[in-house]
């Protein structure tokens, strides 16, 4: 535990030396602030589009959408399982 609590302190140490750390960290807050209320906004006008694009049928657009968030699950497993294929020509 102590070990612990020492192995902290160092780091904490040498965060204090990192200079601008609390500036970027503030910038990006702003930035995120500045951005979140936009991209609700178009979220909500590209929903209202879709809409539109299926004439109202609400099942169609659900049908569309499902379709493409199953195809990339889909693809991200398969991209995940690629990493535990090992690579022959490094050996």
């Amino acid at each position: 535990m102590k070990k612990t609590q020492k192995e902290l302190d160092d780091d904490l140490k040498n965060s204090e030396k990192l200079p601008g750390a609390k500036k970027r960290v503030q910038a990006n807050q702003q930035t995120l602030s500045a951005l979140i209320p936009r991209l609700e906004n178009l979220e909500t006008r590209v929903t209202k589009i879709e809409g539109k694009l299926y004439d109202g049928d609400l099942k169609k657009l659900v049908d569309d959408q499902t379709g493409k968030v199953s195809m990339n699950i889909m693809e991200d497993i398969s991209r995940g399982f690629g990493r535990f294929v090992a690579n022959d020509e490094n050996k």
